[in-house]
């Protein structure tokens, strides 16, 4: 993995102001040293700050706290072999990190986004946009020259994302015409809301549908 897919942290970070840095960097794995020897502690994920500041007692209290420390220090200047089954190993070369690898970053790094769905919900009745909405549903709302729905795939394809999943209620057999006859080079599927199930309430009929992460915008 390249060195853009971490960067460093304090030990004496607190959560809140590690979440700020993962806000601003594009990192799934933080590495953990100590400010006055630079000698690296451990490291933490992304995914664990989210978790950790959903729980506000958390937010003041220093990532030490929470660091992994199952990870081995590859010198390659020693021409050292790597032994065991480590979820992350770092490369170093004269007391500089190289690059970091291992299953943990090839879990939750994958080489491409193309097989993982992404569910958009588009039930709402946008009532904040009547009265246009009494005639088209939200999600086929002109942005420039394509419906919302559209400019919200288009990011996704970007990403060569190619499987969709629309949850509708509103205007659904609107939404589902539309897209039927629509020329497009990816895969989109309906899920029905019998009844409106509120913001995210439609992901219920999608259990067990993946066993992967997947988008949800």
């Amino acid at each position: 993995m390249s060195n853009g897919l971490h960067t460093f942290l304090y030990h004496n970070t607190s959560v809140i102001e590690g979440l700020k840095q993962a806000d601003r960097q594009n990192a799934p794995v933080f590495l953990i040293k100590k400010e006055t020897t630079n000698n690296l502690l451990g490291y933490i994920t992304d995914y664990m700050l989210r978790n950790l500041a959903a729980f506000p007692q958390n937010l003041d209290k220093t990532i030490d706290k929470f660091i992994l420390r199952n990870f081995f220090i590859f010198e390659k200047r020693n021409g050292n072999k790597v032994n065991g089954n480590f979820p992350l190993i770092i490369e170093k070369r004269q007391n500089k990190v190289e690059r970091i690898y291992g299953k943990l970053l090839e879990e939750i790094t994958p080489n491409s986004l193309q097989d993982v769905p992404v569910v958009i919900m588009a039930g709402g009745f946008g009532t904040r946009l009547k009265p246009f909405t009494n005639i088209i549903p939200k999600p086929l709302i002109p942005i420039g020259e394509k419906s919302a729905l559209e400019f919200i795939i288009d990011k996704f394809r970007a990403y060569d994302i190619k499987n969709f999943y629309l949850t509708l209620n509103y205007k659904a057999n609107f939404i589902k015409a539309y897209f039927q006859e629509l020329p497009k080079d990816y895969q989109v599927s309906f899920v029905l809301e019998e009844q409106p199930l509120g913001t995210a309430g439609a992901l219920k009929y999608l259990e067990g549908k993946f066993n992967k992460p997947f988008f949800v915008s």
